[in-house]
């Protein structure tokens, strides 16, 4: 009625739906004819998308919403039909379509818990809690024998060809058991050191295995006798026999042996490059060998190099070839890929599969998640966790920090001793920012760590090799290298308000920056090992650090004072997190621990511990309305957590309306989101405050209102905002005046508009310096206008020759900082030919009002 491979699609969406293949055969078979065959057949065509839009969301930890990325490939087996692909990863055991690609099911285990899967692929060996050994049902996980002894420290197994027999080495030691009765037959003895591998012949008679001592031994499998050692020079990574028994492959990092069983000699040495995954063809001819620098066939008889597929993407972790060799499947740090053998052509790729990460990124709109592996960023979709595209950064790198822009439209990444920025819809290179200041030092473990203002002006970047906190304009011209820090920086974040920027370094200490004036303004001193992670409150009134010495400090950042909070960590503090309200903070610790913790701000008592990876965890972020908690890991995951889910209902942040841009917070940002939308009309924006249907002078009045009553009152920031200028305020605060409504809400709004205008009013008209000053290829020339007035701009080469003139036309009072407002200069002369690098000078003139400054073109 179906196909084989129909059938086991069925199977195992029952399996996750409901567990109900552990019941009676008789029950079984009864639910898939009168049930499900009949709905099958009907729907079988739209069954695979199906599955392959949950899988994601299969077998998540408690309070985990989504998974992005499926773990770190550590081997993989076809069925013996070569229509299913098993994949045992960091976090679980993964089933594939071969033909399709698409996921059939998934057994989420933690990786010391798999010690591998049957040839057959039938059943998986699980190490349990009370470390007794399970053997499991692939398709449900069921228990089909418990494996009696002592077998705490097995952490190698080989199933026998025929799934009768099973064996599990220790440290020194090898153990038989019948898979059967689950009895342990017995113990081999004879290796001196610490066992890398071991298997089956084909025929089951004879056990090969391999220690650390590059010691190679031939077991008699019936007498449980040793029969042979072959030499002490033997590799010690892998060991497969051929189809037929008569010889055996031994590889280590960098080579390949093959030795003639009967006559216990090496037929062949062969020299590749570092290897870590082998498999053999069905008829024992071509050998396939995965590594760092690629995929390599070779033929065994020979011991001649077939072909490679040689490509920096890859880093290469595991291989398998298809029982009948016509398909070789692949997994690296880059994803999963199907080969055919014949020409070498890529036939399939399942992406998920990628390496252990580093970086960690959310795009400002939640829609876009970068991770950073080695050297690639992927990019995927948050909502789905659906793989969008990779992009490479360049070779034999690690991508430790990302971040993006503000807008949302670029993203930066640490290279060595640089930055580059990338364009995401394009996912080209833009620029790179390089030139780090300050004094090389050599820490123990890199580091780099990246932030954009909030405000988008600048990048500030550190790497741990440095001293040096550097400050660049956006995409463009390095301004600065802040020095102070005896040792290496490794961390740093600006302040909510841009004007601050906090480091974090190995010389204990905890350093505040002053943007405008360059200059360092507090040096918070406590810590008493490396401090390894900083971060601003969304106040920006405290700083919270995290140092090798596993405590958290919360600085004042008007006293200087900490409140120090003592983790149970062991191994440091590598991050450390606010949320968006400011009262929980979330830690966690440095290499192998897979939790996180979070912390009470106020009291400094840990609310709660979360589990769910299956290795460390790199970095930790939340999405820009608070309510999702976002962990990255070297297990090749992202989950995503529901962060209001952990805290008791009373700690639940309320949302304010006028929090327009839902950060958790009410300020400016907020009044110039209302005012980009203002006039906008419809049910989609969040800029309507009343829910009258459009954004209007009301709305703007009662976020003018909740910024006089609420915790961030207007500052000078605004001068950065195109949309809030001394005409528009004039206008608006006309129209509120207009309204018949007395109510302190609104009186307070309008008085809030009024002190803006006062913020924006020029007392006096003044030419500003360039920004950036040195430049190559343009800058902006900002100026403040106290009068209406016709404004030019004239360039000047340092002879006095006019080179370029700038018409900006009448302009009304007002300040012309931004980049859209201030004069714009591209370098060029009036026939649009680039000049040359030098000094030159730029007048503003108004009328009664004149005025010269320098800058420097640097190329």
């Amino acid at each position: 009625m179906t196909s084989a491979k129909h059938q086991i699609i069925v199977q195992n969406t029952l399996t996750r739906c409901k567990r109900i293949y552990t019941l009676h055969k008789f029950l079984f078979k009864t639910l898939v004819i009168k049930l499900i065959i009949p709905l099958f057949v009907i729907s079988a065509i739209f069954l695979p998308n199906v599955l392959a839009q949950e899988y994601s969301r299969w077998d998540l930890p408690e309070g985990a919403k989504l998974r992005i990325g499926k773990g770190v490939v550590e081997n993989m087996t076809y069925s013996p039909d070569g229509n299913r692909l098993i994949v045992e990863s960091r976090i679980g055991i993964w089933s594939y379509d071969a033909n399709t690609g698409i996921e059939l099911g998934f057994i989420a285990e933690h990786p010391s818990e798999i010690l591998g899967v049957s040839p057959d692929t039938s059943m998986y060996v699980s190490l349990e809690p009370d470390n007794t050994m399970t053997v499991r049902n692939l398709i449900d996980g069921s228990i089909k024998v418990t494996l009696i002894a002592n077998t705490e420290d097995i952490h190698r197994i080989a199933f026998s060809s025929d799934g009768q027999k099973l064996a599990g080495a220790t440290d020194e030691n090898i153990h038989l058991w019948d898979l059967t009765t689950g009895e342990h037959n017995a113990t081999l003895e004879g290796h001196t050191d610490w066992i890398r591998s071991i298997v089956f012949s084909p025929d089951n008679a004879t056990l090969a295995s391999v220690d650390s001592d590059r010691t190679l031994r031939l077991w008699d499998v019936a007498t449980a006798t040793h029969k042979a050692t072959l030499t002490k020079y033997a590799n010690t990574r892998y060991l497969i026999f051929s189809s037929d028994g008569s010889t055996l492959i031994n590889t280590g990092y960098d080579s390949i042996q093959v030795w003639d069983v009967d006559t216990e000699q090496k037929i062949h040495d062969i020299r590749t490059p570092s290897l870590s995954s082998i498999d053999l063809s069905p008829d024992g001819n071509t050998l396939a060998a995965g590594g760092y620098k690629g995929i390599y066939l070779w033929d065994v008889a020979t011991g001649t190099l077939k072909y490679e597929l040689s490509d920096r993407y890859l880093r290469i972790r595991s291989v398998a070839l298809s029982h009948d060799g016509s398909t070789l499947a692949s997994a690296g740090e880059n994803g999963l890929f199907l080969w055919n053998t014949e020409t070498g052509e890529r036939i399939m790729s399942i992406h998920g599969h990628i390496g252990g990460i580093r970086g960690l990124a959310i795009s400002p709109d939640d829609n876009t998640l970068a991770t950073g592996v080695w050297e690639k960023i992927h990019l995927w979709d948050t909502d789905t966790g659906k793989y969008n595209t990779m992009i490479y950064v360049g070779d034999w790198i690690t991508v430790w920090d990302l971040d993006f822009s503000p807008d949302g439209k670029t993203l930066a990444s640490d290279y060595l001793s640089r930055i580059l920025i990338w364009d995401i819809t394009r996912g080209t290179h833009i620029t790179t920012l390089s030139s780090y200041g300050g004094q090389a030092v050599q820490p123990a473990t890199t580091y780099s760590s990246i932030d954009h203002s909030p405000d988008g002006k600048y990048i500030a970047g550190v790497r741990s090799t440095n001293t040096g906190v550097h400050l660049w304009y956006k995409g463009r011209t390095y301004i600065a290298s802040f020095t102070g820090h005896k040792e290496g920086v490794a961390s740093v974040a600006f302040s909510p308000d841009s004007q601050k920027i906090a480091s974090g370094s190995y010389d204990d200490t905890v350093c505040l920056w002053d943007v405008a004036t360059k200059t360092n303004i507090a040096t918070f001193i406590g810590h008493t090992n490396n401090v390894l992670s900083v971060v601003f409150s969304p106040d920006g009134r405290t700083v919270a650090s995290g140092s090798e010495d596993n405590t958290i400090r919360i600085w004042d950042i008007s006293t200087g004072e900490s409140k120090i909070i003592q983790t149970d960590y062991t191994t440091g503090v590598i991050n450390v997190t606010f949320s968006i309200d400011g009262r929980t903070l979330v830690s966690n610790e440095r290499w192998d621990s897979s939790t996180m913790q979070l912390w009470d701000v106020e009291t400094g008592e840990l609310k709660t511990t979360l589990t769910g990876h299956a290795s460390g965890i790199a970095r930790v972020a939340f999405t820009s309305d608070g309510s999702t908690l976002v962990s990255a890991s070297w297990d090749g995951t992202v989950l995503l957590w529901d962060f209001y889910s952990f805290l008791e209902p009373i700690q639940k942040p309320v949302q304010l309306a006028e929090d327009v841009n839902r950060d958790g917070v009410v300020d400016l940002q907020d009044l110039i989101a209302t005012a980009s939308q203002f006039g906008q009309t419809g049910t989609d924006t969040d800029a309507d405050i009343n829910g009258d249907g459009v954004v209007n002078i009301t709305d703007l009045l009662l976020v003018a209102a909740a910024l006089e009553n609420g915790n961030a009152a207007p500052s000078k920031s605004i001068h950065s905002s195109d949309l809030l200028t001394t005409s528009k305020l004039q206008y608006w605060i006309k129209l509120a005046q207009q309204i018949e409504v007395t109510t302190p809400a609104f009186q307070n709004g309008i008085s809030v508009l009024e002190q803006l205008l006062v913020d924006l009013t020029v007392k006096k008209t003044s030419l500003l310096p360039n920004y950036p000053n040195p430049f190559n290829p343009e800058t902006w020339i900002p100026f403040e206008l106290a009068n209406p007035a016709n404004v030019t701009v004239h360039i000047y080469a340092s002879n006095g020759q006019l080179i370029r003139t700038l018409d900006l036309g009448h302009k009304p009072t007002g300040i012309y900082h931004s980049p859209s407002t201030a004069a714009y200069w591209d370098g060029n002369n009036e026939l649009g030919e680039p000049v040359a690098s030098g000094i030159y000078f730029y007048t503003l003139s108004t009328g009664k009002f004149t005025a010269t400054r320098q800058m420097v073109i640097r190329k």
